[in-house]
């Protein structure tokens, strides 16, 4: 599996989660849990990238969940590239987590 790099995510209290990059057609291993934002990573101007999310999710598994997701046709339209991992089997966390991130950037 091929990992494109970090980025953290902040939430609303200024607090930032560190999350590994990697690419939609990465393939995780099964049973590995941990929250996941989807992004369309682009250049701007300068060259920077530039993460725009389109999902926040969190489960127990992602080898399962991204591989058949219920919102795939979501990513395909807003041309997303990038699965971004917060790897944690703790359950109440990724909840918690999930929930912290999508009030911030899908509100």
């Amino acid at each position: 599996m091929s990992m494109h790099g970090a980025i953290g995510f902040k939430n609303h209290d200024g607090h930032t989660y560190q999350f590994k990059i990697y690419p939609m057609d990465a393939h995780f291993k099964p049973e590995h849990g941990g929250v996941y934002v989807i992004t369309k990573c682009h250049d701007d101007a300068q060259k920077h990238h530039c993460h725009h999310v389109v999902f926040v999710g969190e489960t127990g598994d992602l080898a399962a969940d991204m591989a058949d997701h219920p919102s795939k046709a979501l990513f395909e339209s807003e041309n997303a590239n990038c699965c971004c991992v917060h790897a944690t089997q703790d359950a109440a966390a990724r909840a918690t987590i999930a929930r912290e991130l999508q009030a911030k950037y899908l509100s």
